[in-house]
């Protein structure tokens, strides 16, 4: 409308573009440019699929579908506060529950008589069941995070896994035949960090739910977890980390991925989340079959 020319120019990478476009400047100096290219990898772009016809999967992702979740949980009517004080409560009672507070009362799975000794003397009435709404797991709401908090506990429970910091899983005991794969694929599953050594690294994971293709997902993150973590070496445990998985890339992480997928689902066997044949506990059971990317449909 303006009169101007104007074109789409597609480009592999911004650097290689930026670089080129520099040195068509005679005036600039460009020799601590060219020193730098010289010691970067040159890599060819992945070449566009122009075709339908062309296969997939073309990224695979680090998600489970969950096969199985809990339709419902039991729901109290009392006069406690927010998620912080149900968490305090059932501290202080000493009981094995799972709970969050939300605006239709508390939400929870464990045994009638641990809620009842936990909520007592916050005046409940009502105690009864809550369904699941499908649309709130849709969004980081506060159903999903119970169901967040009772498949951790679960896969805790049976996957031999421990839970640090309610989202980071470690090996309970990484010496175990039964990660021997494991071992073959990243070396040693524990250690200390040289020059701080009460700084301790696991091979391990975090893992939570989301919602994608319209099912709940488990997405997991293969991780080095530390444990005693200080501002003073923080800092130490980032460089690690980083120098520890830097190559985990293609076929390693392919790997990787296999193996955490095989080992969460098992088969697709059952993981409860407490194992208490009262009050209304939380199973759950996910797919060994990490979720693909697929061809746009036209």
């Amino acid at each position: 409308a303006n009169n101007l020319d104007a074109a789409i120019v597609p480009v592999e990478n911004f650097d290689e573009v930026i670089r080129d476009l520099i040195r068509l400047d005679e005036d600039i100096d460009t020799s601590v440019l060219d020193q730098f290219v010289s010691q970067r990898r040159l890599r060819s772009a992945v070449p566009l699929t122009r075709t339908a016809s062309r296969g997939w999967p073309v990224i695979r992702l680090n998600a489970l579908p969950v096969v199985d979740t809990p339709t419902q949980c039991r729901r109290l009517d009392c006069d406690v506060g927010g998620t912080a004080k149900v968490r305090e409560a059932v501290q202080n009672a000493g009981v094995d529950v799972i709970a969050v507070r939300s605006r239709s009362g508390v939400l929870a799975f464990g045994s009638d008589t641990d809620l009842r000794s936990a909520f007592t003397s916050y005046d409940i009435k009502e105690f009864d069941l809550h369904a699941f709404d499908i649309k709130r797991q849709r969004y980081e709401s506060t159903e999903r995070g119970l169901l967040n908090d009772a498949i951790r506990r679960a896969i805790s429970r049976h996957r031999g896994l421990d839970l640090i910091e309610r989202r980071n899983f470690i090996p309970t005991d990484a010496e175990h035949a039964n990660w021997t794969p494991l071992r073959e694929l990243v070396g040693p599953l524990t250690g200390v960090i040289k020059g701080n050594d009460e700084l301790r690294w696991y091979e391990g994971l975090s893992v939570r739910l989301d919602w994608a293709n319209d099912r709940l997902c488990l997405l997991f993150e293969p991780r080095t977890v530390f444990k005693k973590i200080t501002e003073g070496n923080k800092a130490a445990a980032a460089d690690f980390a980083r120098e520890r998985t830097i190559n985990r890339y293609n076929h390693v992480l392919n790997n990787l991925f296999e193996f955490w997928a095989h080992h969460l689902s098992q088969d697709q066997t059952e993981m409860r989340a407490l194992n208490t044949g009262q009050g209304v506990d939380a199973t759950f059971r996910v797919s060994p079959v990490t979720c693909f990317s697929k061809r746009k449909r036209s």
